[in-house]
């Protein structure tokens, strides 16, 4: 899946338009049949929001920057998911071991939570296509202009912007 983010840098009075971007077809959803009983699922579920969440989504909802799990190829394979998950295969590519807090028996309880999550996702309705966060036209400021930030609901903590590097 393409990674949507990017770093977005102005110049007062510049011109540039940003490219369009790349057609993308998701490949299609093709998960393994479901395997285990609901109290393996469940131990899957708890595991996987407590150590893939975090990057992958919770609950199966991911976003734009890490690798949607419920497409992984993976999901068809034990031994290539406890390499991925247990012993580190994909490390040089950010994705860690997880043995020192995942055991070989959580890891296959995640996949079978994962590859229910794939056969819902697989037999629900195409979700609508989702434009680029702010979308074209929101990312060419008008020059000179301030970036205007939403409003904290109310009651909501609000986070101090971070100070400006550059000035």
């Amino acid at each position: 899946a393409p990674n949507n983010a990017r770093l977005l840098v102005y110049k007062l009075g510049g011109k540039a338009t940003l490219p369009t971007p790349p057609a993308y077809t998701r490949a299609p959803l093709n998960p393994p049949p479901n395997f285990g009983d609901d109290a393996l699922r469940a131990r899957g579920q708890a595991k996987y929001n407590e150590n893939c969440g975090s990057c992958h989504g919770n609950d199966g909802r991911v976003g734009n920057l890490f690798p949607d799990l419920r497409y992984a190829q993976a999901l068809s394979n034990p031994a290539l998911f406890k390499a991925i998950v247990i012993d580190g295969a994909f490390q040089s590519n950010g994705m860690v071991s997880f043995r020192k807090v995942v055991t070989v028996e959580e890891a296959e309880a995640i996949r079978a939570y994962v590859v229910s999550l794939a056969n819902i996702a697989k037999t629900a309705p195409p979700e609508p296509p989702r434009a680029p966060r702010g979308g074209q036209a929101a990312a060419q400021p008008a020059a000179g202009a301030t970036p205007v930030v939403p409003a904290a609901p109310a009651g909501a903590a609000v986070t101090p912007a971070a100070p400006a590097l550059h000035q």
